[in-house]
């Protein structure tokens, strides 16, 4: 695959006057004026949070917050879908607050990483994304407090203005404790995010390859790729775009002050 940066345009750009058909499928159920009324909802919130201008937005946290949180695009499964694994309990994430970064800082890094998955990395209208959580070293409180809050906030905010985005959701090295919550919590998901969702323990490797493909997957993971995460082509292509919009700025401002 060629990485380059080279965004499409906001889907408010080329669904000007109809209701994308990702909306229409993934909502036409709920009743018939659902999905137009829903990507309005999805429009208004895209101009409130100016979300179509997100990538030309400097971004001066995005590399503490990668250096602290492991997250990112690692490639493609072996049918075309980009590859997204977050690993929370590797990460320092006490070290963010430290460090200034507070939760509505994270938030709006979740969302321009999100906009250039489907502006720049996967833009197919119709591309789907596969997710690798794991669960390693993660115990009961960390699913509590401010972590859950942002959470929360960004599964409600990819629900609402993602629709139909989510492919295999793979959920590795889980704890027993963890499979018993999800038996509790499961009745509440949406059908069509359940079916999506595996729930593997320490014993994932397989399951994962034989989905994924061991040579798409890095071999901390128990693929045959020897890049890491931070090293992989869509992770390199987006770090070099924040870094050439920080660089800009810094130009124009000094050009100012001429």
């Amino acid at each position: 695959t060629m990485w380059e940066w080279n965004p499409t345009p906001p889907e408010t750009e080329i669904w000007k006057d109809q209701v994308p058909p990702r909306f229409v499928r993934g909502l036409q159920n709920e009743g018939p004026n659902v999905p137009a009324a829903r990507w309005n909802a999805c429009k208004e919130w895209r101009e409130k949070e100016k979300i179509d201008a997100i990538l030309d937005e400097p971004q001066p946290h995005y590399e503490a917050i990668k250096k602290y949180y492991i997250h990112g695009y690692y490639g493609r499964s072996k049918d075309g879908r980009l590859i997204y694994i977050e690993q929370p309990g590797l990460s320092e994430l006490n070290k963010l607050k430290e460090t200034g970064i507070t939760a509505d800082i994270q938030l709006r890094h979740f969302l321009y990483i999100t906009e250039a998955c489907w502006r720049v990395l996967s833009p197919d209208q119709d591309s789907t994304i596969v997710t690798i959580y794991d669960l390693q070293n993660l115990s009961i409180s960390d699913f509590a407090g401010e972590k859950l809050e942002l959470f929360k906030l960004v599964s409600k905010i990819y629900q609402a203005h993602y629709v139909e985005r989510s492919g295999d959701i793979c959920l590795i090295n889980s704890a027993f404790w963890f499979r018993m919550a999800w038996k509790i919590i499961s009745p509440f998901v949406h059908e069509n995010t359940r079916r999506k969702i595996h729930i593997w323990g320490s014993d994932y490797q397989k399951l994962l390859a034989d989905l994924l493909g061991a040579e798409n997957l890095p071999t901390n993971l128990g693929g045959t790729n020897a890049l890491s995460l931070r090293d992989s082509h869509p992770e390199r292509l987006i770090l070099t775009h924040v870094r050439e919009v920080i660089a800009n700025q810094a130009q124009q401002t000094e050009q100012e002050k001429k």
